[in-house]
């Protein structure tokens, strides 16, 4: 297979608030038709109170 006919690839990247959780029903969809989808938890999204130093966008980007 060449470079033209494979199959997209898709990094799905949450916002605030969220968790690669809600990528879930999107990658059944993308799946469906057979592609390919990667999630990540970004660090800075981070439960309050759970102390220590705060991860930040820098980290965020380490992971993606």
């Amino acid at each position: 297979m060449n470079e033209t006919t494979r199959s997209p690839q898709f990094l799905l990247v949450h916002g605030a608030w969220h968790g690669s959780w809600c990528w879930r029903e999107l990658q059944d969809v993308l799946a469906d038709r057979g592609w390919t989808s990667h999630t990540v938890d970004l660090p800075s999204v981070v439960p309050e109170g759970s102390g220590g130093r705060l991860p930040g966008l820098l980290d965020d980007a380490r992971v993606i």
